[in-house]
């Protein structure tokens, strides 16, 4: 059994999968007119990134590229620049000729502390770090990437593959792209939002499996941010993160309910959500640093269960917030009374 205890002392080049073209163009081709996702697009699509293993392509992010795969294989989607009828078939909306379209990533909203990040078509089979990187609810600069291809007639056409999108933190992103002509014969389209969900991994290994090798036990710890892997999986944080609200910042608070000697103590935490069957978080009590008592016990997707009372909120980005209360107070238990949490995998 290996254990992670954590002390609060209270005196105070693959095959392309199937994927939508998401196609940029404008209701007219008049100077002017705003641009628009003239097909392709829905705001109630939700694309799934999964855990890429280190060594792989994306490695050590979770991942939504153009490569085959067999959970949610249809996810990808490319953007793409309508023609005028020069590099393909005249098709309706597109944008007029002279027109050169980019993208803007104008908004990243997400886990607070998490990262989304752009990897640019040939770059993301070569490189080990993203091509462009956001942190969730800061301003991304009007980051703007290239539609159309300019190939020197004026044609608004643009098909470019191999692009992929990763973020560091599972959960839930909403990211804004805005539609731009650097050519100022269209006004930028609204702002298009877009859900990503990075899926939980759903084993520690899985999960270890972001990290490197050398770095990737339970009890490692792979960014150096002083807390373990294997408690960074139960919190529900990343262990490639070295941030505040991402490790340190994440872990339970120790503080008192009640007055005098009726009060007691509490720890108030998040966990991950669903937490992985091979997981199993203990909270234990002691008022000498010696003997400890079990107080509150979980495992897995099971119910709490223990002589602690136990209060959990609502799920959200794929935690849910916990607070576990002695049964003893104070005035019984002795003032230095000491709450540990332990996460244990088998």
């Amino acid at each position: 059994m290996k254990n992670i205890v954590l002390i609060l002392i209270a005196l105070v080049a693959a095959a392309h999968a199937q994927h939508t073209h998401i196609a940029a163009g404008a209701a007219s081709t008049n100077a002017n007119t705003p641009l628009q996702f003239s097909s392709g697009y829905s705001a109630a699509t939700v694309y799934h990134l999964l855990v890429k293993p280190v060594g792989q392509r994306y490695g050590g992010y979770y991942s939504l590229d153009e490569q085959t795969r067999t959970t949610f294989p249809n996810d990808y989607f490319s953007f793409i620049a309508l023609s005028d009828g020069q590099a393909q078939p005249d098709g309706p909306l597109h944008a007029a000729t002279g027109s050169e379209l980019w993208m803007e990533i104008a908004s990243v909203t997400g886990p607070p502390g998490a990262h989304f990040a752009f990897w640019d078509e040939n770059r993301s089979f070569t490189a080990t770090t993203p091509t462009a990187t956001f942190e969730t609810g800061k301003s991304t600069g009007g980051y703007l990437f290239q539609l159309s291809e300019p190939i020197g007639d004026g044609d608004p056409f643009g098909h470019v593959h191999n692009r992929g999108w990763t973020v560091d933190v599972p959960g839930n992103y909403v990211i804004g792209f805005r539609i731009r002509d650097v050519n100022g014969i269209h006004t930028p389209s609204p702002i298009y939002t877009f859900n990503f969900q990075a899926v939980a991994p759903t084993s520690y290994t899985s999960y270890a499996s972001l990290l490197p090798s050398a770095k990737s036990t339970f009890t490692a710890d792979a960014d150096a941010d002083g807390v373990p892997n294997g408690l960074e999986h139960a919190l529900g944080t990343a262990s490639t993160l070295n941030s505040t609200v991402q490790g340190l910042g994440a872990l339970p608070a120790a503080s008192l309910t009640g007055t005098g000697t009726t009060a007691k103590l509490k720890l108030d935490f998040q966990i991950a959500s669903p937490l992985t069957a091979d997981i199993t978080l203990i909270v234990q009590a002691s008022s000498d640093l010696t003997t400890w008592t079990t107080i509150a016990t979980k495992t897995g997707a099971g119910a709490w269960s223990g002589t602690a009372t136990i209060a959990q909120g609502t799920v959200s980005n794929g935690r849910i917030p916990v607070t576990i209360t002695d049964p003893l107070t104070i005035g019984t238990a002795g003032p230095l009374r000491t709450l540990r949490l332990r996460a244990s995998t088998p």
